[in-house]
């Protein structure tokens, strides 16, 4: 870690679980940390853990949902920091609804999250890297232990026979 000791990270989804360790663990290794979500108490806490270093946590409101919030983030993170070395997209949800029963609303949410939200994030924090010749930055993108095997989701079927019969 002493690589990336005085660089800079962002970290969506900050305020629970991996996303608060990860940037815990970031800030604690000497760097500095954007921890951003939609509620930024716990990371507003954590900053305060960080205010005699090694590193610092900085916290900032965001629903990676809002293209416009997202692309404030990275303005603040130029203004402030330049760029980013480390972008970590932690953020997401998983909605277990099926084909037959399932809710639109939903899985828009959850393609607005752990899709797009993941996206545009890489987007911003590529542009940052370019624009300042970061050569050594890294994307990590992270998604759920379900991500990882096969969920037996009724109607699955329904899914794989229609994604087959088209063609791109």
């Amino acid at each position: 870690m002493e690589r990336w000791q005085g660089k800079t990270a962002l970290v969506t989804g900050a305020s629970a679980g991996i996303g608060y360790a990860i940037a815990d663990a970031l800030a604690r290794s000497g760097m500095k940390v954007i921890g951003c979500a939609r509620n930024t108490e716990k990371i507003l806490e954590l900053a305060k853990k960080y205010k005699s270093g090694p590193g610092c946590v900085d916290a900032v409101q965001c629903d990676v949902t809002k293209t416009e919030q997202i692309t404030a983030i990275f303005e603040h993170i130029e203004k402030h920091y330049k760029h980013v070395d480390v972008l970590v997209n932690n953020a997401g949800i998983a909605k277990y609804d099926t084909l037959v029963s399932g809710r639109t609303e939903k899985w828009r949410e959850m393609f607005e999250i752990n899709v797009l939200g993941l996206c545009i994030c890489a987007r911003e924090a590529l542009k940052l890297m370019q624009k300042y010749n970061i050569t050594d930055g890294n994307i990590v993108n992270i998604n759920s232990y379900t991500g990882h095997f096969h969920m037996n989701l009724s109607n699955l079927s329904i899914i794989l026979a229609l994604s087959s019969s088209f063609s791109l």
